[in-house]
């Protein structure tokens, strides 16, 4: 259980991570002289990390869905294919 939460769970960290990063550097470069080819570029790199880190902290949502499914499952003696 903890594998299946730990994978989705750190590609969500290290997503929202490299978004920080990115923009900690779009606000250095804000301050000294911002092209439009620095903004367009780190949007673009926010935009893939923040929608990565959706389709992980998705995943893990489905996982702990799922878990639940099963526990109630199993205290209620049934088995599920």
């Amino acid at each position: 259980v903890a594998h299946e939460m730990n994978t989705p769970i750190g590609g969500a960290v290290i997503s929202v991570s490299n978004a920080d990063m990115a923009l900690n550097k779009l606000n250095e470069a804000m301050k000294q002289g911002l092209t439009k080819s620095t903004l367009e570029d780190t949007t673009t790199r926010i935009g893939e990390n923040l929608a990565l880190a959706k389709v992980n902290l998705n995943k893990t949502a489905l996982l702990v869905k799922s878990f639940k499914k099963m526990a109630i499952d199993r205290h209620n003696d049934e088995f599920i294919a």
